[in-house]
């Protein structure tokens, strides 16, 4: 009784496994003389190929022309392939169904002997795979999916016995909201293996604790460094100094100590004062040299404008004739203070803007220039600077 329990259990195992990895068949049909030519070309490539050595693209061209057309001599090629290529228990699914063919039909061209070359396969590939049996949890968790070696296992296999390749077999188990179970085994041909999955609830993120941690300690920094930054500054003014509210002298070098965060250093502060000066001397050359020739042209215009006698006009003409160098030579002068003015400026924002050394930090820095203004016959200006 256990033996033909046995031999059942193994027929309904191969039929699976069959189902499993080998593709769908069409079974005997019709083929038009196009069709046919093309599997007969197919099968021809896969015989070179398999002469060749190349087992893997053998196996793939025959099994191509096998979804053509179906037949014992076929399946034999396609199962000898595989099981040079490795594949046992695809090989074995089809030495088993090329028997099956070859035992239906008696009058198959060269069926005996097609019929022992795949009853060799099987026996190869059979002893070289395992019968597996992989048990799911009762009740089935969701979105539960299991792999062995790599392929995925389908439903109606569980809990029954499959035929899976011999050596080594990572049995993978993943479910919704579960932590993957993996299950790492040598199966032998000489005994059945089994699995039982068991799955445990997923742990809590640690990740996401760590964010939570990082940002509660993160809010902790910055409420601190909010609290320096409205302190006074004197009370962090010298190390060791006391606060401005009378508390406890503080370290330099304690840790707790807030640092306050330093300006821009005096690496820029040399060109902030020499552009401040060239700007001051700038505007000042610049305004000389502009009123000078304004103030000039204003007299003469109120003297020698309108109707006025010939010797007046005369001597206008020569006042002008005598005064056009100067007035030419004060405007170029005017033009130079504005361009060094605009020197000065440059050197100035370049100064406040330059990076300055850990080393060597100045408060601030601010440069005030107040509007100039023009009288009758002159013009005022200031500029002011603090570092």
């Amino acid at each position: 009784m256990y033996a033909r329990d046995f031999r059942i259990a193994t027929s309904v195992a191969l039929v699976a496994s069959a189902c499993w990895f080998t593709p769908r068949t069409v079974r005997a049909q019709t083929l038009d003389a196009t069709q046919a030519a093309v599997r007969r070309t197919m099968i021809d490539d896969a015989q070179r190929a398999q002469s060749a050595g190349q087992f893997a693209q053998c196996a793939e061209l025959a099994s191509r022309a096998l979804s053509m057309q179906d037949t014992g001599s076929l399946r034999r090629l396609v199962a000898e392939c595989q099981l040079s290529s490795g594949s046992v228990v695809e090989a074995l699914g089809n030495a088993e169904l090329c028997l099956s063919v070859l035992r239906r039909d008696e009058r198959a061209p060269g069926r005996e002997q097609h019929l022992a070359a795949c009853d060799q396969v099987a026996r190869s590939a059979r002893a070289r795979t395992t019968r597996l049996t992989v048990r799911v949890p009762s009740p089935e968790p969701a979105g539960l999916e299991i792999t062995v070696a790599g392929r995925v296992l389908p439903r109606v296999q569980w809990n029954i016995a499959t035929i899976a390749p011999t050596g080594a077999l990572e049995i993978v188990a993943t479910a919704t909201g579960r932590a993957a179970f993996r299950r790492t085994l040598t199966a032998s041909s000489e005994a059945p293996a089994e699995v039982q999955v068991v799955f445990e609830e997923a742990p809590a993120s640690s990740g996401a604790a760590a964010n939570h941690g990082a940002n509660a300690a993160a809010g902790a920094a910055t409420t601190g460094n909010a609290s320096n930054t409205n302190a006074p500054n004197e009370g962090s003014a010298s190390a060791g100094g006391a606060g401005a509210n009378g508390g406890a002298p503080r370290d330099a070098s304690d840790p707790r100590t807030p640092v306050p965060s330093s300006p821009r250093g005096s690496s820029g502060r040399p060109l902030v004062v020499a552009g401040g000066a060239m700007f001051g001397v700038g505007v000042v050359v610049g305004v000389v040299g502009f009123v000078v020739p304004a103030a000039m042209l204003g007299g003469y215009t109120s003297r020698c404008s309108g109707a006025v006698p010939d010797a007046v006009h005369a001597e206008c003409a020569r006042e002008a004739s005598a005064s056009q160098p100067v007035a030419d030579a004060m405007t170029g002068v005017g033009f130079a203070g504005m361009g060094l003015a605009a020197v000065g400026a440059g050197l100035m924002v370049f100064g406040l803007t330059r990076p300055a050394p850990a080393s060597e930090r100045v408060a601030s820095a601010r440069v005030e220039v107040a509007p100039w203004f023009f009288g009758r016959s002159g013009a005022g200006f200031s500029v002011r600077s603090a570092f």
